[in-house]
């Protein structure tokens, strides 16, 4: 349970967020900024969002220029720390028994996060993973389309802002 809630999770964040161009070479991405803070998953009353433990947390927080850094957490323990980058470079994953790529970049206008991955796990056939992340309504919304030995799997998450900031901010 804890590996595929950690797989699940590192696929959700690996298709996460948008933002405005950066206004000069060494700034952060703005397009960012929306993201950062800590979120909530909601459970989606028709069962098409991956089910997650009570408790649960993803917390976004700048890194470098082009990315953040995702951290999420159940019950107030680091389970899955990891550097998202939305330049349009490949960029290596490594977790556990899982290695791959992924590649991250915004739709021109800047509102959506556009992914793909290719994850190869150990005693597991290869995921071939397609996202796509935007702000609605005030909500972190994701969809996520995983193909795996030839089966298809469209998965919907939706995350709200934690209700105290000021508690749950990231570092």
């Amino acid at each position: 349970m804890t590996h595929k809630l950690m797989l699940a999770a590192m696929l959700a964040l690996l298709s996460s967020a948008p933002l405005l161009a950066q206004e000069s070479p060494n700034a952060f991405d703005s397009r960012w900024t929306p993201y950062l803070g800590c979120w909530t998953i909601v459970q989606d009353q028709y069962g098409l969002s991956v089910p997650v433990p009570a408790g649960t947390t993803v917390c976004v927080r700048p890194s470098g220029r082009s990315g953040v850094a995702v951290i999420t957490t159940v019950d107030g323990k680091n389970v899955l720390e990891q550097t998202i980058v939305a330049d349009g470079s490949s960029q290596t994953l490594s977790h556990q028994n899982c290695t791959g790529t992924a590649t991250n970049d915004w739709s021109r206008d800047g509102q959506r996060l556009f992914t793909s991955v290719e994850l190869d796990c150990a005693n597991q056939p290869k995921r071939s993973i397609s996202g796509i992340s935007l702000l609605a309504k005030g909500e972190w919304v994701e969809a996520q389309a995983t193909i795996v030995d030839g089966n298809s799997d469209v998965r919907l998450r939706r995350y709200r802002r934690t209700i105290d900031q000021a508690a749950s901010a990231p570092a």
